[in-house]
């Protein structure tokens, strides 16, 4: 039986001066750990931000009822760029298999 997609990305979001520094996500996850925060400068190249170094994670209390929480920016960017809110989650079902 095939698993629905659902999204698992929230953004594009701008970043730096005058823009917020708290994004929020409507995924579901697990633990802060399964967000993954990727960081575009203006005009470079896109890199994975680090948990506790360059951001925070406070996640809704019930995943199951109220998924998501947001993403606090430790340090926003005062260059400017964008910045997308993923899953760090693999996917487990590439296939969809069904019997005959």
């Amino acid at each position: 039986m095939p698993i629905n997609t659902t999204v698992r990305q929230a953004g594009p979001f701008n970043v730096g001066p005058g823009y917020a520094s708290t994004l929020p996500f409507h995924f579901k996850v697990f633990t802060r750990e399964d967000v993954l925060v990727l960081y575009t400068p203006a005009g470079g190249v896109e890199a994975a931000r680090t948990l506790g170094t360059h951001y925070f994670v406070t996640l809704n209390a019930n995943q199951d009822t109220n998924p998501g929480g947001s993403v606090q920016l430790a340090a926003p960017s005062t260059l400017g760029g964008t910045i997308i809110v993923s899953s760090a989650i693999p996917e487990t079902q590439p296939a969809e298999w069904t019997s005959s």
